[in-house]
Protein backbone atom coordinates (compact mmCIF):
# COMPACT_ATOMS: atom_id res chain seq x y z
CA UNK A 1 0.00 0.00 0.00
CA UNK A 2 1.01 3.49 -1.10
CA UNK A 3 -0.20 6.68 0.33
CA UNK A 4 0.41 9.67 -2.02
CA UNK A 5 0.53 13.55 -0.57
CA UNK A 6 0.13 16.44 -2.53
CA UNK A 7 0.47 19.94 -1.08
CA UNK A 8 -1.04 22.52 -3.16
CA UNK A 9 -0.17 26.39 -1.93
CA UNK A 10 -2.22 28.26 -3.80
CA UNK A 11 -3.04 32.27 -4.33
CA UNK A 12 -6.79 33.27 -4.05
CA UNK A 13 -6.56 36.69 -6.25
CA UNK A 14 -10.13 37.17 -6.86
CA UNK A 15 -11.60 36.55 -3.38
CA UNK A 16 -12.55 39.40 -1.14
CA UNK A 17 -13.87 37.75 1.57
CA UNK A 18 -13.63 34.35 3.25
CA UNK A 19 -17.25 33.68 1.89
CA UNK A 20 -15.62 34.11 -1.83
CA UNK A 21 -12.25 32.39 -0.53
CA UNK A 22 -14.53 29.14 0.19
CA UNK A 23 -16.84 29.57 -2.88
CA UNK A 24 -13.27 29.11 -5.16
CA UNK A 25 -12.37 26.08 -2.61
CA UNK A 26 -15.14 24.14 -2.44
CA UNK A 27 -15.47 24.19 -6.53
CA UNK A 28 -11.70 22.99 -6.63
CA UNK A 29 -11.92 20.44 -4.00
CA UNK A 30 -15.34 18.63 -5.56
CA UNK A 31 -13.65 18.98 -9.04
CA UNK A 32 -10.67 17.06 -7.94
CA UNK A 33 -12.62 14.75 -5.60
CA UNK A 34 -14.69 13.99 -8.64
CA UNK A 35 -11.60 13.70 -11.26
CA UNK A 36 -9.28 12.34 -9.61
CA UNK A 37 -11.27 10.07 -7.12
CA UNK A 38 -8.94 11.28 -4.27
CA UNK A 39 -9.42 13.20 -0.91
CA UNK A 40 -8.79 16.91 -0.38
CA UNK A 41 -8.99 19.09 2.56
CA UNK A 42 -7.85 22.42 3.50
CA UNK A 43 -4.90 22.13 6.08
CA UNK A 44 -3.31 25.65 6.51
CA UNK A 45 -4.10 29.51 5.57
CA UNK A 46 -7.68 29.30 6.82
CA UNK A 47 -8.23 32.56 8.05
CA UNK A 48 -6.14 34.10 4.84
CA UNK A 49 -8.68 35.39 2.42
CA UNK A 50 -6.72 35.36 -0.43
CA UNK A 51 -4.22 32.11 0.17
CA UNK A 52 -5.39 28.62 1.09
CA UNK A 53 -3.06 25.67 1.42
CA UNK A 54 -4.52 22.30 0.34
CA UNK A 55 -3.96 18.33 0.69
CA UNK A 56 -4.67 15.78 -2.03
CA UNK A 57 -4.50 12.50 -0.85
CA UNK A 58 -4.47 8.97 -2.66
CA UNK A 59 -4.28 5.45 -1.32
CA UNK A 60 -2.62 3.15 -4.14
CA UNK A 61 -1.32 -0.07 -4.65
CA UNK A 62 2.20 0.67 -6.34
CA UNK A 63 4.48 3.88 -6.54
CA UNK A 64 4.67 4.66 -10.06
CA UNK A 65 0.38 4.81 -9.95
CA UNK A 66 0.17 7.30 -7.26
CA UNK A 67 3.32 9.28 -8.35
CA UNK A 68 1.69 9.67 -11.97
CA UNK A 69 -1.79 10.61 -10.44
CA UNK A 70 -0.42 13.40 -8.48
CA UNK A 71 1.60 14.85 -11.00
CA UNK A 72 -1.65 14.74 -13.11
CA UNK A 73 -3.08 16.78 -10.21
CA UNK A 74 -0.52 19.11 -10.03
CA UNK A 75 -0.96 19.97 -13.53
CA UNK A 76 -4.74 20.18 -13.54
CA UNK A 77 -4.22 22.24 -10.09
CA UNK A 78 -2.31 25.04 -12.24
CA UNK A 79 -4.53 25.77 -15.00
CA UNK A 80 -7.95 25.65 -12.38
CA UNK A 81 -9.79 28.88 -12.73
CA UNK A 82 -9.67 31.73 -10.13
CA UNK A 83 -6.82 30.43 -8.21
CA UNK A 84 -3.48 30.19 -8.64
CA UNK A 85 -0.61 27.34 -7.65
CA UNK A 86 2.06 29.03 -6.23
CA UNK A 87 4.10 25.63 -4.57
CA UNK A 88 3.42 22.04 -4.39
CA UNK A 89 4.88 19.36 -2.59
CA UNK A 90 4.50 15.20 -3.06
CA UNK A 91 5.46 12.81 -0.51
CA UNK A 92 4.61 9.23 -0.99
CA UNK A 93 4.44 7.08 2.43
CA UNK A 94 5.02 3.19 2.10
Amino acid sequence: MIIGIARLEFAIPGARSLKEKRRFLNAFKSSVARAFNVSVAEVDAHDVWQQSVVAVVHVGVTKPVVESLLARIVAWAEDFSGMQLLTSETELIQ
